[in-house]
């Protein structure tokens, strides 16, 4: 799993994005989705993405929008990890 999603008990909701295939493109959808909803980004130290949202109507669409798309962000780094694996296979291919 590559993003979690938490409610915090100070009003807002937290979405975590472990950095990798699909991050660039949940950011995109967040920071192209949120100009009312109260967004915002800090990197951790451990590699992942926080990024809070308050729970106001327009997060709540955010984050239901977050997760609708979760399967298609699925989707994509799973195509992304077979491409990469295809081409790793691909390097040590030795003929004769």
């Amino acid at each position: 799993m590559f993003m979690n999603i938490k409610q915090r008990k100070n009003g807002k909701t937290t979405v975590y994005i472990y950095t990798g295939y699909a991050s660039d493109t949940v950011l995109s959808d967040i920071l192209s989705q949120s100009r009312n909803a109260g967004v915002s980004i800090r990197p951790l130290r451990s590699g992942k993405i926080a990024i809070d949202i308050r729970n106001t109507p327009e997060g709540i669409r955010l984050v239901t929008e977050l997760l609708r798309k979760y399967g298609d962000y699925e989707e994509a780094v799973y195509t992304a990890y077979e491409a990469e694996d295809q081409q790793r296979r691909d390097l040590y291919v030795v003929s004769s």
